[in-house]
């Protein structure tokens, strides 16, 4: 069978100006260094600065999330699983009552694709909506910080994508969308936000 690469004349311009890629936070220094350094066209690039803020910034995001699972009554959401895993129970609930009051006023679908970005796993089994990360255990605090979200670092060239095959661009394509769900999660957010503020100073 012959292998087949996919041109870079045969892009979308969207395609040729949106190939981007992603941090992994299950990736030790070394691998980093590697993948910097090696000549494949995925390539990550990350400071220490930035490394350290997208922790701050997950542990903020996590930690209410968490904080909320100890909260919450079970009846709503609740762990699972002996804390490897948890679940939605009655999302009308959920969604009118605990995220209004951990994450200002977001629908569902957008903490969905929130945790998404975090690298969460779905799964709807009957009524409820099960979520879970190997990193995300009751118990374990601890393990917040290294759970970090898919955010984009750098576009690749033209030369990066004429190299790619095609599984490789499937697997770009997928990152692309995660990181526009990212996006429209990050919007959903920071418009409740605003809304909840204007709300506070009409009561002023």
């Amino acid at each position: 069978m012959t292998h087949q690469t996919t041109s870079y004349d045969d892009m979308s311009d969207f395609l040729k100006d949106a190939m981007f890629t992603f941090d992994d936070h299950l990736s030790s220094d070394n691998d980093d260094m590697a993948s910097m350094e090696g000549s494949s066209p995925v390539h990550f690039m990350k400071t220490t600065a930035d490394s350290m803020d997208n922790n701050e910034k997950s542990a903020s995001y996590l930690e209410r999330l968490y904080g909320m699972l100890e909260e919450c009554s079970p009846s709503i959401a609740t762990w699972i699983k002996d804390g490897a895993a948890f679940a939605i129970v009655d999302l009308k609930a959920f969604e009118s009552v605990y995220l209004p009051q951990y994450f200002n006023a977001i629908k569902f679908d957008s903490f969905c694709r929130q945790l998404n970005s975090y690298r969460f796993q779905r799964v709807k089994a009957g009524g409820a909506f099960e979520f879970s990360h190997p990193e995300f255990i009751r118990g374990h605090v601890e393990r917040l910080g290294v759970i970090q979200r898919r955010r984009r670092v750098r576009k690749l060239n033209a030369k990066a994508i004429d190299r790619m095959s095609e599984s490789e661009v499937r697997s770009t394509l997928t990152d692309v969308i995660s990181f526009v769900n990212t996006m429209q999660a990050e919007l959903d957010e920071t418009k409740a936000l605003v809304r909840s503020m204007i709300a506070e100073r009409q009561e002023e």
